[in-house]
């Protein structure tokens, strides 16, 4: 029986993981796909640029063909370099999200795991910590977000009712433990 709840477990923490890290991957893929789609463009805007400076080298106005390719690359270059930063922010807050949603499920595994061996206050503070990064994530993903920060928020519960009535008990050197 143990081992059915412990596979059920699993599924469960597989699933919440799968449903936050999805939305990040599409939104990583669909910043890649811009990426490619805009350096697309801009190799198109070059290749016209140089068909109108080669239109104008065989009508040998070498002062128009200057003027007519040089502006239209410099604005060429600005675009790339704007594309590329913009890519590189893009995946770099990526991977931030990616690291940050990563440090937030090990939190709340340790509060889980703190909570089963009695650990309350430990419990609770892994829990906090692992809540604190999800609001601060629940900017972006909301939706993906407030499942998880509530169980944390019901897990802390737990653990402060159970330091309550083990306080209440008097058996503070104890551990707690429950039937049910």
């Amino acid at each position: 029986m143990k081992e059915n709840l412990k596979g059920g477990l699993n599924i469960k923490i597989a699933k919440k993981v799968a449903v936050i890290l999805i939305p990040v991957l599409i939104a990583g893929s669909g910043l890649l796909v811009f990426s490619r789609i805009q350096a697309s463009k801009d190799q198109k805007l070059i290749a016209k640029a140089e068909e109108k400076g080669d239109k104008y080298m065989e009508d040998e106005n070498n002062a128009k063909v200057l003027e007519n390719n040089a502006k239209p690359l410099e604005n060429d270059v600005k675009a790339l370099e704007n594309n590329a930063k913009a890519s590189e922010d893009a995946i770099a807050k990526a991977d931030k999200t990616k690291e940050l949603l990563k440090k937030a499920e090990d939190y709340k595994k340790s509060g889980d795991q703190k909570l089963k061996s009695s650990q309350y206050e430990e419990a609770i503070n892994d829990y906090k910590y692992a809540l604190d990064i999800y609001k601060e994530l629940s900017d972006k993903y909301e939706q993906d977000t407030t499942e998880k920060r509530s169980e944390i928020e019901i897990a802390i519960m737990v653990s402060e009712k159970k330091i309550a009535v083990r306080e209440k008990s008097g058996a503070t050197s104890r551990p707690f433990i429950d039937i049910n």
